[in-house]
């Protein structure tokens, strides 16, 4: 890249998306990696393929991408555009090797750059989803806790429409002292001849194949001795 096309592409603006969505104001240089490559990232979903690289430069003339030429088009104006973008789709499942930028008036040589494509972290993306799916189901199950002299009643519904039933299991110093299976069509489970002491419980809900649907983390509740009533002073008649 010499100075000419550095000075043309560093004015120039330009965007990867997964649809016609513009972040903040970017430029084409900002993409080119150590190596000289346009690196063309994935959406943190690996499941979106198709994307844009959108551009907006006034000495751009056209880009070819592996030799399939894309020109200007006029579209609605955006804030970060003056009147014209030009948008080459690209597919991670079939990946282009070479966008070539041609400029007005032969400002500067027509400049050829390979691309690469970034794939997106599955691991990553897996995790977000799986937590963000527990959080939901944990709020719909929309469980609750009261506790007595030496019991306790443990409240919750169904997380999803898969539901066919529920499994607590309870711990108390790290142990765990019993797993209750509750009835298909019962919504709580009271546990009673508990100690004074701190315990923890775990709820998880299953499908009609027993396949886990959530499992909390340990949620704790405590059993205390009732307050001592204040005494009633003594009354002598005569």
């Amino acid at each position: 890249m010499n100075k000419y096309q550095k000075f043309i592409l560093d004015r120039t603006l330009c965007f990867v998306s997964k649809d016609m969505t513009v972040g903040s104001k970017t430029y084409f240089n900002s993409f080119i990696n150590k190596d000289g490559e346009f690196e063309v990232k994935q959406d943190e979903s690996y499941n979106i393929k198709k994307h844009n690289i959108i551009l907006s430069g006034l000495k751009v003339s056209f880009i070819e991408l592996d030799g399939i030429k894309y020109a200007p088009t006029n579209f609605e104006k955006h804030s970060y555009f003056d009147n014209i973008m030009i948008v080459i789709p690209v597919d991670f499942d079939n990946p282009a090797k070479e966008l070539k930028l041609h400029f007005i008036d032969n400002f500067a040589d027509a400049l050829s750059i390979k691309l690469k494509f970034v794939a997106a972290d599955k691991g990553l993306y897996d995790a977000k989803m799986l937590d963000a799916l527990i959080k939901e189901r944990t709020k719909t199950a929309n469980i609750k806790v009261s506790t007595g002299a030496d019991l306790v009643n443990i409240y919750f519904q169904p997380c999803c429409e898969d539901y066919v039933r529920t499994e607590i299991v309870l711990f108390k110093d790290n142990m765990m002292l019993a797993k209750y299976k509750i009835d298909e069509e019962a919504f709580f489970k009271s546990i009673g001849g508990l100690a004074y002491g701190k315990y923890t419980f775990v709820l998880k809900q299953f499908d009609k194949d027993s396949n886990a649907l959530f499992e909390t983390e340990h949620i704790e509740f405590t059993i205390s001795s009732p307050k001592p009533q204040g005494i009633m002073p003594r009354v002598n008649r005569f």
